[in-house]
Protein backbone atom coordinates (compact mmCIF):
# COMPACT_ATOMS: atom_id res chain seq x y z
CA UNK A 1 0.00 0.00 0.00
CA UNK A 2 1.29 3.31 -0.99
CA UNK A 3 2.04 5.52 2.31
CA UNK A 4 3.54 8.98 2.64
CA UNK A 5 4.13 10.40 5.72
CA UNK A 6 1.18 12.35 7.12
CA UNK A 7 -1.53 11.32 3.98
CA UNK A 8 -3.47 8.88 5.81
CA UNK A 9 -3.78 10.53 9.14
CA UNK A 10 -6.65 9.92 10.96
CA UNK A 11 -7.87 7.04 8.26
CA UNK A 12 -7.29 3.72 10.36
CA UNK A 13 -8.85 5.52 13.09
CA UNK A 14 -12.42 4.97 11.46
CA UNK A 15 -12.11 3.12 8.11
CA UNK A 16 -13.45 -0.60 8.43
CA UNK A 17 -12.24 -2.66 5.25
CA UNK A 18 -15.05 -4.84 3.49
CA UNK A 19 -15.86 -8.13 5.54
CA UNK A 20 -16.61 -9.20 1.92
CA UNK A 21 -14.46 -9.99 -1.09
CA UNK A 22 -15.01 -8.17 -4.43
CA UNK A 23 -14.31 -8.05 -7.41
CA UNK A 24 -15.10 -7.12 -11.57
CA UNK A 25 -18.78 -6.56 -11.32
CA UNK A 26 -19.70 -6.67 -7.69
CA UNK A 27 -21.89 -4.05 -6.55
CA UNK A 28 -20.66 -2.38 -3.37
CA UNK A 29 -23.10 0.56 -1.00
CA UNK A 30 -20.54 2.95 0.88
CA UNK A 31 -22.54 5.18 3.05
CA UNK A 32 -20.80 8.18 4.87
CA UNK A 33 -22.61 10.05 8.36
CA UNK A 34 -20.91 13.25 9.32
CA UNK A 35 -21.09 14.67 12.97
CA UNK A 36 -22.99 17.59 11.52
CA UNK A 37 -24.96 18.70 8.14
CA UNK A 38 -22.83 18.25 5.28
CA UNK A 39 -24.31 20.76 2.54
CA UNK A 40 -21.01 20.58 0.83
CA UNK A 41 -21.65 16.80 -0.44
CA UNK A 42 -25.13 17.44 -1.81
CA UNK A 43 -24.95 15.61 -5.51
CA UNK A 44 -25.26 19.04 -7.19
CA UNK A 45 -22.15 20.29 -6.04
CA UNK A 46 -20.40 16.62 -4.96
CA UNK A 47 -21.69 14.87 -7.76
CA UNK A 48 -18.91 15.33 -9.77
CA UNK A 49 -16.37 14.52 -7.27
CA UNK A 50 -18.17 10.80 -7.27
CA UNK A 51 -18.53 10.32 -10.76
CA UNK A 52 -15.04 10.85 -11.73
CA UNK A 53 -13.12 9.64 -8.57
CA UNK A 54 -10.00 8.16 -9.68
CA UNK A 55 -7.48 5.81 -7.23
CA UNK A 56 -4.73 7.45 -7.19
CA UNK A 57 -1.44 5.72 -6.53
CA UNK A 58 2.31 6.39 -7.26
CA UNK A 59 2.76 4.30 -10.14
CA UNK A 60 -0.91 4.84 -11.91
CA UNK A 61 -4.17 6.10 -11.76
CA UNK A 62 -7.86 3.88 -12.21
CA UNK A 63 -11.19 4.78 -12.20
CA UNK A 64 -11.89 1.26 -10.05
CA UNK A 65 -16.02 2.17 -9.49
CA UNK A 66 -18.90 3.03 -11.88
CA UNK A 67 -21.69 5.23 -9.53
CA UNK A 68 -24.78 3.67 -9.80
CA UNK A 69 -27.02 5.74 -7.32
CA UNK A 70 -26.14 8.11 -5.24
CA UNK A 71 -28.39 9.38 -2.17
CA UNK A 72 -28.01 12.27 0.26
CA UNK A 73 -29.58 13.76 3.60
CA UNK A 74 -28.58 16.59 5.71
CA UNK A 75 -25.65 14.20 7.68
CA UNK A 76 -25.14 11.68 5.44
CA UNK A 77 -24.19 10.19 1.73
CA UNK A 78 -24.23 6.61 0.32
CA UNK A 79 -23.08 6.22 -2.84
CA UNK A 80 -23.69 2.37 -4.72
CA UNK A 81 -21.03 1.62 -7.20
CA UNK A 82 -20.18 -0.96 -9.39
CA UNK A 83 -16.65 -2.28 -9.41
CA UNK A 84 -14.73 -1.90 -12.34
CA UNK A 85 -11.66 -3.46 -11.70
CA UNK A 86 -10.03 -4.39 -8.82
CA UNK A 87 -5.88 -4.40 -8.14
CA UNK A 88 -4.47 -7.25 -5.49
CA UNK A 89 -2.51 -5.19 -4.04
CA UNK A 90 -4.26 -1.71 -3.61
CA UNK A 91 -7.42 -1.12 -1.06
CA UNK A 92 -9.70 0.55 -3.57
CA UNK A 93 -12.49 1.49 -1.12
CA UNK A 94 -9.72 2.84 1.24
CA UNK A 95 -8.48 5.26 -0.91
CA UNK A 96 -12.13 6.63 -1.83
CA UNK A 97 -13.05 6.84 1.87
CA UNK A 98 -9.28 8.69 2.25
CA UNK A 99 -10.76 11.19 -0.23
CA UNK A 100 -14.00 11.49 1.51
CA UNK A 101 -11.89 12.24 4.04
CA UNK A 102 -9.96 14.57 3.60
CA UNK A 103 -13.22 16.71 2.16
CA UNK A 104 -15.10 16.36 5.39
CA UNK A 105 -11.87 17.55 7.39
CA UNK A 106 -11.66 20.39 5.23
CA UNK A 107 -15.03 21.27 5.62
CA UNK A 108 -14.33 20.89 9.40
CA UNK A 109 -17.00 17.63 9.33
CA UNK A 110 -15.84 14.43 11.00
CA UNK A 111 -17.08 10.91 9.99
CA UNK A 112 -18.84 9.55 12.53
CA UNK A 113 -20.12 6.28 10.53
CA UNK A 114 -18.36 4.28 7.40
CA UNK A 115 -20.09 1.38 6.23
CA UNK A 116 -19.72 -1.13 3.32
CA UNK A 117 -22.52 -3.37 2.29
CA UNK A 118 -22.39 -6.17 -0.85
CA UNK A 119 -25.24 -5.73 -2.78
CA UNK A 120 -24.82 -8.00 -5.72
Amino acid sequence: MDFIEGWWNGVDEYYIAPTFNYKKGTIIRLSFKGDREIEPFKPETFGDFINEWRCETSDRSTRPFKVLKYFYDDFSFTVEVEVLRKRKDIDEVKHFYKDVHDGFNYYDIKIKEFTTTLID
